[in-house]
């Protein structure tokens, strides 16, 4: 079950930290689903949308439609963002910590330089770990780096912190071209953070 006070005060604090929240659409271009989504995973398709290039498939995160305004030009950069909004996967398999829709905040940052980029992932991770700290002992959090066979699509750098043995959140940068790099980083997700706390 989705605890939506986890959300809500997970967006006070990220408001706090100085976050600028938007809303946000959840479909999104090919191009933008595209940047982010593994070969092997389908997308999903809005059943009765009028499917096209700009539109029709749903986001498997905010990072998606963050991508489609960062593409646009239609974010500032070097500004932190987040977005609340429910996340659709076609996953392989469910289980108790991966479910076919979800919902999700989302922290996101567009810069030209990679090295700006990288510096904005690590920012984002300590504004997660501070924000689970506040539902969890800090000592049951940590953060591990991933290595580069692992990588997402289009990643150059990735960490992700793990509750329990589980992981909770990833954080880490994507090249979109040679002058727009972008930091993504889990706020929260829900219901699997609170699953993985009560265990």
């Amino acid at each position: 079950m989705i605890n939506y006070s986890f959300i809500s005060k997970t967006e006070e604090f990220l408001s706090k930290e100085g976050l600028i929240k938007v809303d946000l659409p959840w479909v999104a271009s090919e191009e933008a689903i595209a940047a982010s989504m593994p070969d092997f995973v389908k997308p999903v398709y809005l059943s009765g949308y009028v499917i096209s290039k700009n539109n029709g498939i749903l986001i498997g995160s905010a990072e998606q439609s963050f991508i489609q305004k960062a593409l646009e030009g239609k974010l500032i950069n070097k500004s932190f963002y987040y977005a609340t909004t429910p996340c659709f996967r076609n996953e392989i398999e469910e289980d108790h910590h991966h479910k076919p829709y979800f919902l999700k905040t989302e922290m996101f940052v567009a810069s030209e330089k990679q090295f700006e980029a990288t510096f904005y992932s690590r920012v984002l991770i300590d504004i997660a770990q501070r924000n689970f700290a506040q539902f969890v002992d800090l000592e049951k959090i940590s953060v591990v780096v991933i290595p580069e066979e692992e990588y997402g699509t289009n990643v150059l750098f990735q960490e992700d912190i793990f509750i329990n043995g589980v992981e909770v959140g990833s954080y880490g940068v994507r090249k979109l071209s040679d002058n727009l790099f972008v930091t993504f980083g889990t706020g929260i997700a829900e219901p699997r953070f609170s699953t993985v706390i009560s265990q």
